[in-house]
């Protein structure tokens, strides 16, 4: 790398606030209009960064939670298999075997809810009864879950574990209690990272493509793809900022708001940002 190079890569990041500043302000989009398709690929990258830095502290807090709430969830469930689960049941070959009283029942709590288990291997029993609205049925080779989502009651069924012998059931379902271990901080920072960046170029990308189309339509001088492009990663600048705060909103109402609004301020600063250059085009 050159002097100049150097010198130039220096200013940039010493200037990147007022960058990030003048990307609301629609007459400095001719000038980001003209440069190249990675400066602008980079800057959104970096407000993005920026942004995910800012809000990590709050991400932290929120992430010490859910892994708590795990954690406490987990303890529930294992104290439930360990009460529920009859000690002779065990699965082989794909398949559930038990030589105890059939159908076996056992009501009791799961975390908060109420929880029925059946084990029933003869054939007998092939459902959940109405009178549970939730549980999990076990026959000799298809285990029943019944659940409640969205208002609605879902019967979902899997086959009976496949395991390589003879292995007590209780036993399979606390081991598989254990690997439900929520992410570390560090890769959920970097996934929603990857995710905002993605979300944002999808953004950037569509609303170059609308604009382009849209110009082609209109008379006078025409925009090319490249300036709709970094004319678009400019002015997705808000929608970074709501991107990365979603994960903060605590209401839905709140999440509409944070995403709305900078989605029509993106559309605002396109479209202006956009006369703008056109206006620089046809100036003497």
């Amino acid at each position: 790398m050159t002097k100049d190079q150097s010198t130039e890569r220096a200013m940039r990041l010493q200037d990147y606030p007022r960058e990030l500043l003048r990307s609301f302000v629609p007459a400095a989009y001719p000038g980001f209009a003209s440069q190249q398709p990675s400066v602008s690929a980079l800057y959104l990258a970096a407000v993005v960064l920026v942004v995910s830095l800012l809000l990590a502290p709050l991400i932290y807090t929120s992430h010490q939670q859910f892994v708590a709430d795990e954690q406490e969830a987990r303890a529930q469930m294992r104290a439930y298999f360990e009460e529920a689960l009859p000690e002779d049941l065990y699965f082989e070959d794909a398949q559930a075997h038990y030589d105890g009283e059939q159908p076996y029942v056992h009501v009791g709590m799961a975390g908060e809810q109420h929880h029925v288990l059946i084990v029933d291997t003869t054939g007998t029993t092939t459902k959940i009864p109405d009178e549970y609205e939730r549980g999990m049925l076990i026959t000799k080779d298809t285990v029943v879950h019944k659940i409640q989502r969205n208002g609605r009651t879902e019967t979902p069924e899997e086959p009976v574990p496949a395991t390589e012998e003879r292995v007590s059931a209780r036993q399979v379902y606390l081991d598989a209690v254990d690997r439900l271990k929520p992410l570390s901080f560090a890769v959920l920072l970097g996934a929603q990272f990857l995710t905002a960046v993605l979300l944002l170029f999808g953004v950037a990308l569509l609303g170059a493509g609308v604009g382009y189309v849209t110009g082609t339509l209109q008379k006078g001088r025409r925009l090319p793809f490249v300036a709709w492009f970094n004319v678009a990663t400019h002015a997705a600048t808000p929608v970074a900022f709501a991107i990365a705060s979603l994960s903060a909103a605590t209401t839905v109402t709140l999440r509409y708001v944070l995403l709305g609004v900078p989605l029509l301020l993106f559309m605002l600063l396109t479209t202006l940002g956009a006369q703008a250059c056109r206006r620089a085009q046809e100036a003497p």
